[in-house]
């Protein structure tokens, strides 16, 4: 269901946004079922991966779903589908670009309070 409810079309962005959070939901209510069913973990860490792709103002999301990804690859039968692992690998993709951009930026603001020193 968590699944299904990321693929339905939505007509605006907060309609969006309430399926995304719809469909993390029912992914934790799977895990309710079985916390230590990997496959539950790699959908719950896809929902909070695409919630983040829909929303990139919500950085926790990224690293819940690093979180749950982690989880599952801990289940041995879940361990062996490589869809887990591409879209694990999907998600620290995302974790090294924004931590790239995160240092440019710091970069950035480094070297623009040197300037202003200097010309001070």
């Amino acid at each position: 269901m968590s699944i299904v409810l990321r693929q339905l079309p939505t007509s605006s962005l907060e309609e969006r946004k309430a399926r995304f959070t719809e469909s993390i939901n029912k992914a934790k209510e799977a895990l309710k079922l079985d916390i230590n069913d990997g496959k539950s973990w790699g959908i719950l860490g896809s929902a909070y991966l695409n919630s983040f792709l829909g929303n990139p103002f919500y950085p926790k999301a990224m690293n819940r779903s690093l979180s749950a990804y982690q989880k599952a690859i801990k289940d041995p039968i879940a361990n062996t589908d490589p869809d887990l692992h591409y879209n694990y690998g999907i998600a620290l993709q995302y974790e090294v670009y924004i931590c790239f951009m995160k240092l440019k930026l710091d970069l950035k603001l480094y070297l623009s309070n040197c300037i202003n020193k200097c010309h001070s």
